[in-house]
């Protein structure tokens, strides 16, 4: 039987962001103490009780490495971008945020920023965006082709012409937003639009 299960080092479970959950053993300075007296050869030259050097070694020997453990430990938080803390800015720059250029100075405001473009499937529908935007708070209209170009077989009397060809990759969207809030809206639509349209924004 191995010294670990004789020391019985508690563990718990981390679930990642992808599904995957792992047992995290913690441990405490008694817990090495006891797992490195276990170690120990036999015999009374090798008491190492608290009052003898030998146990005051081990004693500031376990302190360290218990540190040291529990340290590893906390990085495995910085591996799940939900909790992400010492390690928020190599997050964001990898996800290319903060993407209206202003960071918040609130740790869980970044890192559901973060979670919501790590886990973001992305599209090219206009309720894709409708939904992006909605989940800054806005609701929008978006209107597809608004500027359509005169077509032959598609045009009729009456019908109403606006710019020629390079007309038909504009598309307008439409709502009511803030005014201070306009510059991150245009920032997140410009970054992940088609790279080949235009976008029309108006603010009602």
């Amino acid at each position: 039987m191995s010294f670990v299960r004789r020391v019985n080092f508690p563990y718990s479970e981390l679930s990642l962001i992808h599904g995957c959950k792992m047992k995290i053993v913690t441990a405490t300075y008694s817990l090495y103490a006891q797992a490195v007296k276990l170690l120990l050869p036999k015999g009374r030259m090798w008491r190492a009780d608290g009052d003898t050097w030998l146990g005051k070694l081990i004693d500031g020997i376990s302190y360290e490495l218990a540190r040291f453990h529990n340290r590893i430990i906390s990085f495995f938080s910085e591996t799940d971008c939900r909790t992400a803390d010492e390690t928020i800015d190599d997050w964001e720059a990898m996800y290319g945020l903060p993407e209206d250029g202003a960071s918040s100075a609130i740790l869980s405001d970044r890192q559901t920023a973060l979670t919501a473009k790590v886990r973001a499937k992305g599209g090219q529908s206009k309720e894709y965006f409708e939904r992006v935007l909605s989940g800054l708070g806005v609701t929008v209209t978006i209107q597809e082709y608004a500027y359509t170009p005169a077509m032959c077989g598609v045009a009729v009397c009456g019908f109403s012409v606006v710019g020629g060809i390079p007309s038909m990759f504009y598309w307008q969207i439409t709502g009511s937003v803030p005014v201070d809030q306009r510059g991150q809206i245009e920032a997140v639509i410009n970054r992940y639009k088609p790279s080949h349209t235009h976008v029309i924004f108006n603010y009602i």
